[in-house]
């Protein structure tokens, strides 16, 4: 690899990492349009598993886990979920477009589909279900279900901008 190569690769993660960054804050902060109603925009999965899916299986699994580390600093529940999951999102889907997928828009979309499903369900799972909460099971269909929905609706934007910054700071 060239040394201008090298640095655009550098250019190109760090560029993305200060993305992550922005859509954490975006995410987190309250007073900025991250819910409709009860349900909630996880921006983090779908910009994760769109950096997976346009960069390499070690690029992505890194970002992935700065997105979780990010995600757990704010988050009250058990400490590495977030980590772990955003971890495993960027680095399973980097692997299913190296092995069977092409990159296109219809594949980012489902990806984050079945990304954010997976996600809620093992949130509400762990964290309203095994605990016993009372009304866990309405929960899942008034707040995580939409959200799955409402998030899914955003893959679209996040695979454009990250292939915006793939196609910009391309090496060979």
């Amino acid at each position: 690899m060239k040394k201008h190569d090298k640095g655009k690769k550098a250019l190109k993660i760090v560029l993305l990492a200060l993305i992550i960054f922005i859509i954490f804050i975006v995410q987190n902060t309250g007073g900025m349009p991250n819910h409709i109603g009860r349900a909630r925009f996880f921006f983090l999965i779908p910009l994760v598993i769109c950096i997976g899916i346009t960069q390499s299986v070690a690029v992505s699994t890194w970002l992935g886990l700065f997105a979780g580390i990010l995600w757990d600093c704010v988050s009250a529940e058990l400490p590495g979920f977030h980590s772990i999951a955003l971890l495993c999102f960027g680095c399973i889907s980097a692997l299913i477009i190296e092995q069977f997928f092409r990159r296109n828009i219809v594949t980012a979309v489902i990806m984050c589909a079945v990304g954010t499903a997976f996600y809620c369900f093992a949130y509400w799972f762990f964290f309203l279900w095994l605990t016993d909460v009372s009304g866990a099971a309405s929960a899942f269909l008034r707040v995580y279900f939409p959200s799955i929905l409402i998030t899914a609706i955003t893959a679209p934007l996040f695979y454009y901008l990250v292939s915006f910054v793939h196609k910009k700071l391309r090496t060979n």
